[in-house]
């Protein structure tokens, strides 16, 4: 039996997770929360 496992449920999830750096350096060394809130 094969497993697919990339399905877009799961590269949603990997983009997700890809952005979550992004994410952190906006929240806690940027002065603007909201593009932080935004992404």
């Amino acid at each position: 039996m094969t497993r697919n496992v990339a399905t877009w449920p799961n590269l949603v999830t990997l983009l997700r997770l890809l952005c979550l750096p992004l994410f952190l350096w906006l929240l806690f060394t940027r002065d603007d929360r909201a593009a932080a809130a935004y992404l």
